[in-house]
């Protein structure tokens, strides 16, 4: 609630932490409602988030944000970023960003994780990258377009796209590693 396109709120898109708890809320309820379960191998269980989304599936896959990185990503380039931008107008204080953002949080019933332009992963921090990919062994990571945001995150091992700037002119490549 709150962080979704027409009903965004800067001051609430930043609880990642709730956020991925709705996620594991979801999946709970899912995985106990006797017409889904069936249909559902918990073996093989995705998360895929865009945007907003995808910094919410990599807290949920472990991912822990610095806040001090984040502050300083944005005091660099306050023009340039469209995160940036949207929390500034939206009247939020980088220097009173959720303690929440710098704890890892984990729902192990995850088994892959799909980030689609992920944003903020500036701040990811290097331990909780390195410790979902010591966690889960090789993944693959997956990059469209001409820049590639991911910060320390890229080595979670977690499969990330990377989109043009929203309105841009489309992907200019796509690429494994």
């Amino acid at each position: 609630p709150g962080s979704t396109s027409g009903d965004s709120s800067p001051r609430r898109s930043v609880r990642l932490t709730e956020r991925a708890a709705d996620l594991s809320a979801a999946l709970d309820t899912l995985l106990a409602d006797p017409h889904f379960a069936p249909f559902i191998d918990p073996s093989q269980i995705a998360s895929v988030g865009f945007s907003l989304g995808g910094s919410t599936v990599l807290k949920l896959a472990g991912a822990a944000y610095e806040r001090d990185a984040y502050k300083a990503y944005c005091a660099a380039q306050p023009e340039n970023d469209a995160g940036c931008l949207f929390l500034a107008k939206g009247g939020v204080d980088l220097n009173h960003l959720p303690d929440s953002w710098e704890q890892p949080v984990s729902d192990t019933r995850i088994t892959a994780t799909i980030a689609i332009d992920p944003g903020w992963t500036h701040a990811v921090t290097a331990d909780s990258a390195g410790a979902r990919a010591q966690r889960d062994g090789d993944r693959r990571r997956v990059r469209a377009g001409a820049r590639d945001h991911v910060g320390a995150s890229a080595a979670s091992g977690v499969v990330r796209v990377h989109a043009p700037a929203h309105g841009g002119a489309g992907a200019h490549g796509l690429s494994s590693r």
